[in-house]
């Protein structure tokens, strides 16, 4: 598969109108069962322009050029602000959170991106920026969400059930003993299909 065999598709003015309507269509409900979420839709819907035509001015550059290091670039920044994210989405934090949810972001989203690119489609040269950056972002944005459900469950279990975690342990409980329910059910949670 090369990426000179791809086909260019290019938004109309009719493609953005329709997208356009539907914030029109949530901006009317929000007005007529006076959510007060007017200013807050708009504002967000002003960023999303912005930060989306910014990005695809970046991605048609970088899908013009095809270099690997620049894909790569894209990539590890693409791996930080998810990493960054599922942080962000813990509600209690503590030292070392930022390290643990990009490491877990990191790992899972090289696994199945590389599976993706290399073993099912096979894309040839495997940088092509057409294919693995919308792969991995598609995997970062379950990736975090799932990690930021568990991280979230697993910390408010450990805060919940902390007398009976140290109970364990003071009765000679291995460390993954203490935890193996809270751990266990963290896990499901964040597993769960969205």
């Amino acid at each position: 598969m090369s990426s000179t065999d791809d086909m260019q598709i290019f938004l109309t003015y009719g493609d953005i109108a329709l997208a356009s309507s539907l914030i029109i269509i949530v901006l009317i409900l929000s007005w007529r069962l006076r959510l007060t979420l007017t200013k807050t839709l708009l504002t967000a819907a002003i960023r999303t322009i912005v930060q989306l035509s910014f990005i695809g001015l970046i991605l048609a550059w970088i899908f013009a050029r095809e270099q690997w290091y620049e894909v790569l670039l894209i990539l590890t920044i693409m791996t930080l602000i998810a990493g960054g994210a599922a942080k962000n989405r813990v509600k209690r934090s503590y030292k070392g959170l930022f390290i643990d949810t990009l490491l877990a972001v990191s790992l899972s989203a090289v696994l199945v991106t590389s599976i993706a690119i290399f073993v099912i489609l096979r894309v040839q040269p495997w940088y092509t920026p057409q294919f693995v950056i919308p792969i991995l972002g598609l995997i970062l944005g379950n990736s975090l969400t799932a990690i930021s459900l568990t991280s979230n469950q697993l910390i408010e279990a450990f805060h919940e059930q902390q007398g009976r975690i140290e109970m364990m342990l003071s009765l000679s409980a291995k460390p993954f003993e203490a935890v193996h329910e809270q751990i266990r059910a963290a896990i499901i949670n964040g597993m769960t299909p969205t």
